[in-house]
């Protein structure tokens, strides 16, 4: 599996180094939906590289879908955002911020529950890149009561 996962990454970045047009989504309308991957860990059990999606509504509202899986476990989540571009003063540098919702199974990790999320992002200016790191607070609510905090790092692509 992590060899399908380093082909998978090596194939997006030599894709990008043939996609020369700038990253229009964010405070613009255009290219909504990016794709990517995301190192995350948490300060309880699991660490993973996880697949990565979000969708764009307009300039501050997006959706960050998230599918994880290694070792017997599996992890499906969905995040609502709003970005804020005034806290850096820079439009490529947004604050985000949003509240969501998690699966987890396998591994004596199994469980569903509810998060917060918390991260900067870096829509890399004439490419069609996002950098991003994050943290998720969250609290298990269907298998157990609990309380983690998840930080994920990751890079997403927007060519759609």
């Amino acid at each position: 599996m992590k060899n399908r996962l380093n082909l998978i990454l090596g194939l997006a970045l030599l894709l990008s180094a043939f996609v020369t047009r700038p990253l229009l989504c964010g405070p613009t309308s255009q290219d909504r939906f990016g794709f990517g991957l995301e190192a995350d860990g948490s300060l309880g059990p699991g660490v993973g590289l996880s697949a990565t999606g979000k969708y764009w509504f307009d300039g501050i509202h997006a959706l960050d879908l998230g599918l994880g899986g290694g070792d017997g476990w599996l992890s499906v989540g969905a995040d609502f955002l709003w970005h804020n571009y005034k806290v850096f003063k820079k439009r490529d540098l947004p604050l985000y911020y949003g509240v969501g919702g998690y699966v987890n199974e396998g591994n004596n990790w199994n469980g569903s529950g509810i998060r917060g999320k918390i991260g900067v992002a870096w829509l890399l200016p004439h490419t069609p890149w996002e950098f991003y790191g994050e943290a998720s607070p969250a609290v298990n609510v269907i298998g157990g009561i609990g309380f983690g905090v998840g930080l994920e790092v990751g890079a997403r692509v927007y060519l759609f």
